[in-house]
């Protein structure tokens, strides 16, 4: 068996377990926020005044499941765009706490609204307009990648597939020395080589 051979074993077992560990990570941040969740629908608006011109609606109530560093990607049009502007605020609210973290006024919007908590968040729309509107609206929940888990993943992924092509090239350099080695001749050093002799002539006597 070659000597590099239990070498590139470990390393095709780190590889294999960087692998896994990725995996993990990934099903585990889908688990952290459920898996994306949308949410859409149309809600009718009052003339102002009138007691209906302000609708709020949970998040949670309507599907979408969001905690911290989770996006909330949202968009919305009042009569298809067409007007008149109307007031949208995002919000956590709770016994002890109110706290508007989108606040826009418009025919449409859209954006992404980075989640930074697990408080319970709202949405509400409010009509300043003389006349009724319908608004429509998309909510979609978008979980969050654990960044520190996928760069940890990543760099042993990384030196385990370095460790295997360093080990597997040392051992084809380790393979052809040894075959350079087995072609040429063995010489036995312990073993003088006789240096030939000169041919000494000797003349015939005469008889």
């Amino acid at each position: 068996m070659s000597p590099s051979a239990p070498l590139r074993r470990s390393a095709i077992i780190a590889i294999g377990l960087a692998l896994v560990l990725f995996s993990s990570g990934v099903r585990a941040d889908h688990a952290h926020g459920t898996g994306p969740t949308t949410a859409s629908g149309t809600i009718p608006l009052g003339p102002v005044g009138g007691g209906a011109d302000q609708a709020t609606v949970s998040l949670s109530l309507i599907g979408i499941s969001v905690s911290s560093g989770d996006s909330l990607r949202y968009s919305w049009a009042v009569d298809n765009g067409s007007g008149p502007a109307i007031r949208f605020q995002v919000f956590a609210h709770s016994a002890t706490l109110h706290v508007v973290y989108v606040n826009t006024s418009g025919a449409r919007d859209a954006g992404t609204w980075q989640v930074p908590g697990a408080d319970p968040y709202y949405a509400s729309w409010t009509n300043p307009a003389n006349r009724a509107v319908n608004v429509t609206y998309v909510f979609n929940g978008i979980p969050t990648q654990d960044a520190t888990l996928i760069v940890i993943v990543g760099v042993l992924l990384m030196l385990a597939v370095l460790g295997y092509v360093a080990v597997t090239v040392r051992g084809i350099k380790r393979e052809a020395k040894g075959d350079s080695n087995a072609a040429a001749p063995i010489v036995d050093a312990a073993r003088p080589v006789a240096e030939p002799h000169a041919r000494e002539d000797r003349a015939t006597p005469p008889r």
